[in-house]
Parts: structure tokens; C-alpha cells; sequence
């Protein structure tokens, strides 16, 4: 079977583009900051030692300061999470601060928010 030059040529291209997609993909770092994230909410639905509130908001504030010192972006849910450990320690104004703050960086969570904080209005 012969191929013609452009067939060849075609071919060539669409590999490069392949490889060169391929390793764009495979050397990508992750946008956000995550940090401990993952295993700080593990620990907090688990009712384990880091479920008690004032731990979660030490822990949750390491991670956004880690973030940013990093220059990366805190993930869509952190400072959610921390206002919800804010309230469950009573401090319903910095709770406030935090969901705020959730709607500043990531506005698609603004309704999920705002029906937070109306539950939180309705409980005081």
C-alpha cells in the first residue's frame, strides 16, 4: 500500500497534535489549592477529632493561607466550609465573612449561599 506525501504529511500532524495535547494534559497542575481539604472534611463527617469546629477553622484557615501564599486560588467550597465551622463555634458573624467571601470567588455558588445564610438568620 502506497501513501502520497499528503496522507503522510496529514498523519504526521494529527500524531504531533496528539503528543503534543497528550503531554499538555499529562504535565497540568491542578488550577486550585487543596491542600488537606479532602481529609479535613473526611475528619469533620466522621465525627473524629478534627469534627470539632474550632479545629476545622484552624485547619480551613492554614489551607486558604497556604493557598494564597502559593498564588493559587482557594477552591469553590473552602470558605463555605469555613463559615459552616464558624457557626458551629457560634462566631455567626465571621461565619457571615466567610460565606461572603464563598460568593466573592466563586459566584456560581451565590444561591447555594444565600439560602445558607437565610438559615442561619432563621435559627438565631
Amino acid at each position: 500500500m502506497v501513501h502520497s506525501n499528503n496522507q503522510t504529511m496529514n498523519i504526521r500532524s494529527y500524531l504531533f497534535i496528539i503528543l503534543i495535547l497528550t503531554q499538555a494534559c499529562a504535565t497540568r497542575e491542578d488550577h486550585y489549592y487543596w491542600g488537606d481539604y479532602e481529609k479535613t472534611i473526611y475528619e469533620s463527617f466522621k465525627g473524629q477529632q478534627g469534627s470539632d469546629p474550632q479545629i476545622q477553622v484552624a485547619k480551613l484557615s492554614q489551607l486558604i493561607r497556604q493557598a494564597k501564599s502559593l498564588e493559587k486560588p482557594v477552591p469553590p467550597g473552602i470558605y463555605a466550609q469555613l463559615g459552616y465551622a464558624y457557626y458551629r463555634s457560634g462566631k455567626t458573624q465571621a461565619a457571615r465573612e466567610a460565606m461572603e467571601l464563598e460568593k466573592k470567588h466563586h459566584p456560581s455558588s451565590t444561591a447555594f449561599v444565600n439560602r445558607l445564610l437565610g438559615s442561619m438568620r432563621n435559627k438565631k
